[in-house]
């Protein structure tokens, strides 16, 4: 039994299995990631280490070469470029394609860690970092205020807005750029250390050791555990200036006090930030502010963290207008406000070809059911193909729904072929059953074939090598998952719902009832205004083309072809004038199609 005969006797199943497919295809929809590009993982790791006061001849020779020697043991590594720089080296090992950028990032960590020992002492713990696509902050807020200090702005920063942003499902990470940073300062006195014959190491250890919360044991007390710690932690930074640091004469305390000053001061600023404005006036004016960037979880949702985070701003400043010094959010920067619009461009270019590929249909098909079964092919390729990408990790992005409305004309010519069969048995006074399953029977090798063409084209696109074959993968594999199903969608249920829909000729012969004699009323009105001049002027055009073909073929050229004479070269100017003649009636036919494809959304208007 074939898929057309299985299809017709068994509609209820295969109804079922397209309900599936829809549903399936809308849930995996509503679940695929929202990104710009494919989440493409680049096979670079890179390695930071800072020394702080060396040269670049100190960083090259007892930093930048041992973790060069210990990355080329990495398996899979192709070539290592190092930086040396004052304070700092950096060390980028490539690898291959095939190598997991994670595993790398592992055993090179793993790698520079058994070499630690060797590095100098004041060397600090090396950073090791993974080329990452995610690692761009997504949001870029300002806060400002006119009444808070650059401190109480950061610790404000720090302890509420941070809080506040991380409740944003999808945000990972808040990183803070600007103001200044609370720091306890102990201006030590060096003639009064010198007379108590102390050193600002010493000072700096026993505060250290007196600010400390140590555990004390634990007392069972029946059923219950009691830990028991020493508080150790000051509570303000005047309980510094009590704390002892040595002894005069083995009896005499001496206090922080005796010998430094304690300051609840800032720490250096390091970094600077500001919001450029312009006043009524156009004036620029430049008002001291924090940087907060915002990013995102890896393989997250721009758009949708981007949408929440805008909504949490929005109450935040709300709820900010009470607290001391009013201070309020800016949004700088949007980095999901591309991807957006690159989404939103490409979703109704895929909705204008589908409108305009129904609508060309229905114009030469003239026949609303028929248009209703090839264009069924539609939506039924495109959202089944979702259920595929949603399996294979693929996300909306600019390649797979430039993918998708590339794939618009192709989805559609598999359902054309078969209903077009189809309707031509049914003319010939085949009953809808028959016509259906010899019509889709006759053309069922051929649309397999076409299909099976325009895979053989995009399928290898998936398997390109390097860099842009990753991008590309999800390109070929979304045009293969969507022709894939709209051959299926042809061989069952285009012929299935030609069985169906279409009336018998018996039915069609029966007189029309009042209700049928208005909706044919309204048909012939609708075909008035869109079919009925469309046909008019393409058999124009048709009688035209078909006109000049016979009076081409039935000149007697044909004889003088292979003949090296005089009339040969006049018969081949005779043809070539006359193809110059039949080039520009095809122009013509073009510049009909196009003005007629441009004022689709008019007569969409009028319908």
């Amino acid at each position: 039994m074939n898929l057309a005969k299985l299809a017709i006797k068994r509609p209820t199943f295969v109804m079922a299995l397209l309900m599936a497919l829809l549903i399936l295809g809308v849930v995996s929809f509503s679940k695929l990631s929202v990104r710009m590009f494919p989440d493409v993982e680049f096979p670079y790791v890179a390695a930071l280490t800072t020394y702080p006061g060396a040269g670049v001849s100190e960083i090259e020779q007892l930093v930048t070469k041992p973790i060069e020697d210990a990355m080329s043991g990495v398996a899979g590594l192709k070539h290592i470029t190092s930086i040396n720089m004052d304070n700092l080296s950096i060390v980028f090992a490539e690898f291959q394609l095939a190598k997991n950028p994670d595993v790398a990032a592992q055993e090179v960590r793993d790698k520079i860690g058994q070499i630690r020992t060797v590095l100098p002492d004041e060397v600090e713990e090396p950073i090791i970092m993974k080329a990452d696509m995610d690692s761009m902050p997504l949001l870029t807020l300002s806060l400002k205020s006119d009444k808070l200090t650059p401190k109480q702005l950061y610790d404000f920063a720090d302890d509420i807005v941070s809080k506040d942003l991380a409740q944003v499902g999808g945000v990972s990470q808040i990183q803070i750029i600007g103001g200044q940073k609370r720091e306890i300062h102990v201006n030590a006195d060096k003639k009064k250390l010198k007379e108590y014959e102390l050193t600002l190491t010493a000072l700096a250890a026993r505060i250290q050791a007196n600010s400390l919360n140590v555990p004390a044991g634990k007392v069972d007390r029946g059923s219950k555990e009691i830990a028991y710690r020493t508080i150790g932690e000051f509570p303000n930074v005047h309980k510094i200036n009590d704390v002892v640091v040595s002894f005069v004469g083995n009896d005499v305390p001496v206090v922080v006090k005796d010998v430094a000053v304690v300051e609840d001061g800032v720490e250096e600023q390091k970094s600077k930030a500001r919001l450029d404005r312009k006043d009524e006036d156009g004036n620029i004016i430049y008002e001291p502010s924090l940087l907060i960037q915002v990013y995102r979880q890896a393989k997250g949702n721009d758009v949708a963290v981007s949408n929440e985070a805008k909504k949490k701003i929005n109450e935040m400043n709300e709820k900010y207008k009470r607290h001391n010094g009013t201070p309020s959010l800016t949004l700088i920067s949007d980095n999901a406000h591309g991807v957006r619009m690159n989404l939103d461009d490409v979703q109704s270019t895929i909705l204008e070809g589908i409108f305009l590929a129904i609508v060309v249909v229905y114009f030469f098909l003239g026949s609303w059911r028929s248009t209703f079964i090839t264009a069924l092919a539609l939506p039924n390729s495109l959202i089944g193909s979702f259920v595929f990408m949603y399996a294979f990790g693929f996300s909306l992005n600019v390649i797979s729904l430039m993918s998708l409305s590339l794939a618009v004309g192709l989805l559609i010519d598999d359902a054309i072929v078969v209903r077009e069969n189809i309707f031509r048995h049914y003319e010939e006074g085949a009953s809808p059953v028959k016509a259906a399953v010899e019509g889709t029977n006759e053309v069922m090798l051929a649309v397999i074939a076409t299909t099976s063409t325009v895979i053989a084209v995009f399928f290898p696109v998936a398997f390109l090598s390097g860099i842009m074959g990753k991008f590309f993968r999800e390109f070929g594999l979304t045009v293969v998952f969507a022709m894939l199903i709209s051959v299926v969608d042809a061989l069952t249920i285009a012929p299935m719902l030609s069985a169906y829909i279409i009336p018998d000729h018996k039915e069609k012969s029966k007189a029309p009832g009042k209700i049928a004699n208005f909706w044919s009323i309204v048909v012939k009105v609708f075909r008035a205004l869109t079919v009925v001049w469309f046909n008019f002027l393409f058999n124009i055009v048709e009688k035209c083309y078909k006109a000049l073909i016979s009076f081409i073929i039935n000149k007697e050229l044909v004889k003088h072809t292979f003949k090296l004479t005089k009339k040969t070269k006049e018969a081949f100017v005779y043809i070539v004038k006359y193809k110059f003649a039949l080039f520009a009636l095809s122009l013509v036919w073009l510049i009909m199609y196009f003005s007629l494809k441009s004022s689709i959304f008019s007569i969409g208007a009028l319908i």
